[in-house]
C-alpha cells in the first residue's frame, strides 16, 4: 500500500516567531496519538492549535500568528491530514466559531 503524504502550504502572509521567518507550513498525516495532544484543553480553538502546531512540528504561536487567510488553507487542506472525520469534527467547530465571532 502506497503511504499517503502530508499537505504543505505557501503561506501568503508569512509570519516571524523568534527571528525566524517562516513562509511555508509542512504538515504530515496525523496519527491516533496526536488526538491527545489536546485531551485536557477545554477551549476547542485552543486544541485545534496545538493539533495543527503537532502536525506542522512547530511552537503554537506560530499558527496563532498566521493571518487568517492562511490558516483557512490549512483548514482545508485538514481532510489530507485528519481523515475525514476529524476533518468533518474541525469543520463544524470553525463554523460554530465563525458565527459567533459575527454575534459579537
Amino acid at each position: 500500500m502506497a503511504e499517503k503524504q502530508g499537505v504543505t502550504i505557501d503561506l501568503v502572509y508569512p509570519v516571524t516567531v523568534g527571528g525566524r521567518t517562516i513562509s511555508q507550513l509542512n504538515f504530515r498525516r496525523m496519527k491516533v496519538g496526536d488526538t491527545l495532544v489536546a485531551e485536557d484543553e477545554t477551549d476547542e480553538q485552543k486544541a485545534g492549535i496545538a493539533l495543527f502546531a503537532r502536525l506542522a512540528g512547530v511552537d503554537p504561536v506560530v499558527i496563532e500568528e498566521l493571518d487568517l487567510d492562511d490558516f483557512e488553507q490549512i483548514t482545508k487542506a485538514a481532510p489530507k491530514i485528519m481523515g475525514k472525520s476529524a476533518a468533518a469534527a474541525m469543520d463544524q467547530q470553525m463554523k460554530a466559531s465563525s458565527q459567533s465571532a459575527g454575534e459579537t
